[in-house]
């Protein structure tokens, strides 16, 4: 049985950066700044982002940093140089919320 887990995003876009991949196939990584626990004891959290093809071609023309934006994303966990477990987030879907400017 093959396991799929899935994730549903909202945040503020940060870091945004281009990568060409060996297969030529566009990339973009950045971090979703995201809220997470109650009102009065909010922890803020950076979330690592990846976008592919047509998804990174738009999100690299019209996302900035601290634009809000909405993702359905696919979790990916690997294991880093140290054998120590990362995740990231691979965007399915996405919506930019609010204005031009970000402004909701």
């Amino acid at each position: 049985m093959i396991a799929v887990a899935k994730a549903t995003l909202l945040g503020a876009a940060y870091n945004l950066k281009k990568i060409e991949t060996k297969t030529g196939k566009n990339m973009i990584t950045f971090q979703l700044r995201v809220w997470k626990g109650k009102k009065g004891a909010e922890k803020i959290m950076f979330l690592p982002i990846v976008a592919y093809s047509a998804s990174a071609d738009v999100l690299e023309k019209y996302l900035t940093d601290g634009k809000l934006v909405y993702l359905d994303c696919e979790v990916d966990v690997y294991k880093d140089k140290e054998a120590k477990e990362r995740y990231q987030f691979i965007v399915s879907t996405f919506a930019f919320l609010g204005d031009k400017n970000g402004n909701i």
